[in-house]
């Protein structure tokens, strides 16, 4: 069996293009998948990325897929908060989430078709105003005290 080389990739050409842009868009999905879905940090993505498919990514690569990636959602986004801020009856609630080994809350907004979610540093109403919900809110506002 006889092997071509038909393009050559080397750290130096991809840097020169934006290695993010030479990434395929099912890896760009695990990096945000494991991020998001599976709570593991930039670092730790970095590391399993790199041992499992041993391609030279770096932390800022994987935090640029992530800028990316909610740029593109900016529109969909928008329009969830939209949405849930229009709604007649929402559910409002917090959790507590670990951020850079500290204390962050999750505030949550949401009915049975939305759900609109922030991380923010404060809990309780400040929090809950910071996701820029609760302040123009109208209808019936349901939380489990």
């Amino acid at each position: 069996m006889r092997f071509e080389i038909i393009a050559r990739f080397s750290v130096a050409s991809a840097k020169a293009r934006g290695l993010s842009a030479l990434l395929g868009n099912n890896l760009k999905a695990l990096a945000i998948t494991l991020n998001t879905a599976g709570m593991i940090g930039i670092k730790r993505t970095h590391d399993i990325l790199s041992a499992v498919f041993n391609i030279p990514i770096s932390t800022g690569i994987i935090h640029s897929i992530f800028v990316d990636a909610s740029q593109k959602l900016e529109g969909a986004v928008n329009y969830i908060q939209g949405k849930v801020r229009s709604l007649d009856v929402v559910h409002f609630d917090e959790t507590g989430l670990r951020v850079d080994k500290k204390l962050h809350w999750v505030h949550s907004s949401s009915n049975d078709r939305f759900t609109y979610l922030t991380v923010e540093r404060k809990r309780g109403l400040d929090g809950m105003n910071s996701s820029d919900i609760l302040p123009s809110f109208n209808g019936i506002a349901i939380h489990d005290f």
